[in-house]
């Protein structure tokens, strides 16, 4: 029916963690998009642990309460992009021969045995071809870069919005929602180191230019910073550092890799989030590693002259989720 219409459905974003339900839906305005719907609901302990949904029952209870408590405009889609965790995912770049899409759909699957720790019938893959022109006629061969997700993982979510009453739409790795977010969508940005902190865990994006290179999810205790003065000794901060050097390292090292771009450096380290405004923060890093450090925007790809309805104090822990919406906005979810 969408497709005769040529309509696409409104929907809506849910980024679940172990700790919070958080929604955000987007609406057009005269100039862009704009948030038109958003809410931040508990998770109790139990219910989601490290990624992975432990009692789908009681999560359906709060994606329902979540949706029908929704701040600004009431929901009125069931369509929803669900975020998945990226310490359950793995992404690689690979080596593919010039073919089609098509061709590509069967010919990734084979190839992405090599590459991943599990039976291929037992996760769920994606891919996207990556570079600056993805059919130049002298190119021998296709940079892809794949995804995959082990298939309990992401059946625990979907089964979960199902019985819901909610019709998945949508399922994206938390990275790659995180990218979009904060990377204007007009210009190209550096290879750049993005972090991007939770209550529990930092997770480290490395972003080439075009695309993301690799992530890692490290634990890290916002609270329990003590200090942050470029001087002290704060063991969380110290930690986090030597996680900074160690791949920004790794990138540097393999920056001779075909997939990336000759000579390549991590030109900026981007910072968003739960307390990416923390100037502190983002003062020691710039004075302990020298390379320059910025907050990342998740309000930079929607319209100028609207205002958020998202408190300012609550927006950076929403970054992933409105990446998440920006997706069937700007991408079609139907297509011919």
């Amino acid at each position: 029916m969408f497709k005769f219409l040529n309509l696409q459905p409104e929907v809506f974003a849910a980024d679940i963690s172990d700790d919070s339900l958080k929604i955000v839906k987007l609406s057009q305005k005269m100039g862009g998009f704009e948030i038109s719907s958003w809410n931040e609901t508990k998770v109790e302990p139990g219910i989601v642990a490290d990624g992975i949904v432990q009692n789908q029952d009681a999560l359906v209870t709060t994606i329902k309460k979540a949706y029908s408590s929704v701040q600004g405009h009431p929901l009125k889609t069931k369509y929803v992009a669900i975020l998945l965790p990226d310490e359950k995912a793995f992404l690689q770049v690979i080596k593919m021969p010039m073919l089609t899409d098509r061709e590509l759909q069967s010919a990734v699957r084979f190839e992405v045995a090599k590459y991943i720790p599990l039976p291929v019938e037992k996760v769920y893959i994606d891919f996207q071809v990556i570079g600056s022109d993805h059919r130049e006629r002298e190119a021998e061969h296709l940079n892809v870069l794949i995804s995959a997700m082990p298939r309990q993982i992401v059946d625990g979510y979907v089964n979960s919005f199902k019985k819901a009453g909610m019709i998945p739409c949508i399922m994206e790795i938390r990275s790659q929602a995180v990218v979009r977010a904060i990377r204007a969508a007009t210009a190209k940005l550096q290879s750049a180191l993005i972090l991007h902190a939770t209550p529990s865990k930092i997770n480290f994006i490395v972003f080439s230019g075009t695309y993301i290179s690799y992530t890692f999810s490290f634990p890290f205790l916002l609270d329990s910073i003590t200090s942050t003065r470029a001087d002290s000794k704060d063991p969380q901060l110290e930690s986090l550092l030597g996680q900074v050097k160690k791949y920004v390292d790794f990138y540097h090292s393999h920056a001779s890799y075909e997939h990336f771009s000759a000579g390549d450096t991590i030109a900026k380290i981007v910072l968003c989030g739960e307390k990416a405004d923390s100037k502190n923060i983002a003062n020691y890093i710039l004075q302990k590693t020298g390379i320059p450090v910025e907050v990342g925007n998740p309000l930079v790809n929607l319209r100028a002259k609207g205002s958020t309805i998202i408190p300012a104090l609550k927006l950076a822990k929403f970054t992933a989720a409105i990446g998440l919406a920006l997706r069937p906005v700007t991408q079609p979810i139907f297509t011919e």
